[in-house]
């Protein structure tokens, strides 16, 4: 039976051997794999800033487009030129959102977030900026992974906050199967809103449970700040892009040139700068006496001169 079975054998190979040149052979059926997502949400972001930009500022542009795979670069615009000519760039590339970071006098920036061709926009002061780099958080991500957004419950408050709210989402918001983005969660933007100011922060999501069993019991999901940090405060929300009816302006909110102008005018009328200074270090000291942080039990645990 065994020299049957080795003359069967030798016999197959024979005939393999002796196939045709011309024959085509089988392929092994493909291993299934998972289908790909289908990329329906065609969202398109337009990151772009304006010439003057400080060191600080570029790096902060950075810092965005690195937050969104789903954006397309342009050179820098000149800074006296009329934003709307941005909704002409945007058709050429097929944006249909766009960001736009405005420097004036290399110490003030503005941000734009627009819904070309028809609106609406919203212009908006950049105010304590920290990059990545200057950070050095321990927080980390992958490059090119979707963002869970997180606003905060008075965004419904007000119209003009839930229209800030859609476009803040429209912009950061990674659509599902962008071909540069990767389909998994591993980080969060929060927006809250503070004194009428809206405050961006960045988080990774660690998950510290070991296994199943462990995150049932206790809630192994923590948060660790990535970067960057601003504040947004609004200026201005326009009906269309980059212009159009004001739908909201803040005339409460002091603009840089502003405060300037206001210093320059306290120095002709006779001030000084020793009395601001004198001023603003007696509203700290009162800050700090409103605001008393309580008493850490753990803060002379390293002091070698505390027995």
């Amino acid at each position: 039976a065994a020299a049957a079975a080795d003359d069967g054998d030798e016999s197959e190979s024979e005939s393999e051997d002796e196939a045709p040149v011309g024959a085509k052979r089988k392929r092994p059926a493909p291993t299934p794999t998972q289908p790909r997502v289908a990329y329906q949400n065609k969202q398109r972001c337009l990151v772009v800033c304006s010439r003057g930009a400080s060191a600080r500022h570029r790096h902060l542009l950075e810092d965005l487009r690195r937050l969104m795979p789903h954006h397309k670069a342009d050179s820098k615009m000149d800074s006296k030129s009329d934003p709307r000519q941005l909704n002409e760039v945007c058709e050429l590339k097929s944006c249909n959102g766009c960001l736009y970071l405005e420097a004036r006098k290399r110490t003030d920036l503005y941000l734009w977030l627009a819904r070309p061709p028809r609106g609406p926009s919203a212009k908006f002061l950049v105010q304590n900026v920290h990059t990545m780099d200057e950070l050095k958080l321990t927080g980390n991500c992958g490059h090119g992974t979707r963002a869970l957004l997180c606003f905060d419950a008075t965004f419904d408050a007000e119209p003009h906050w839930r229209a800030v709210k859609d476009l803040l989402a429209v912009t950061f918001g990674v659509p599902r199967g962008h071909p540069k983005s990767k389909p998994f969660f591993d980080r969060c933007m929060a927006f809250a809103i503070d004194d009428g100011k809206v405050w961006v922060r960045h988080y990774q999501i660690v998950d510290d449970a070991l296994d199943d069993a462990d995150a049932k019991r206790q809630d192994g999901t923590s948060l660790v700040e990535v970067g960057p940090r601003l504040v947004l405060a609004p200026i201005r929300v326009f009906a269309g892009s980059f212009g159009g009816a004001t739908l909201y302006h803040d005339a409460g909110l002091v603009l840089p040139n502003e405060a300037r102008q206001r210093e320059r005018l306290d120095l002709k009328r006779g001030g000084s700068k020793y009395e601001r200074r004198k001023e603003a270090q007696a509203a700290r000291r009162e800050h700090v006496a409103a605001n008393t942080l309580p008493e850490d039990e753990l803060a002379d645990t390293f002091r070698d001169d505390v027995t």
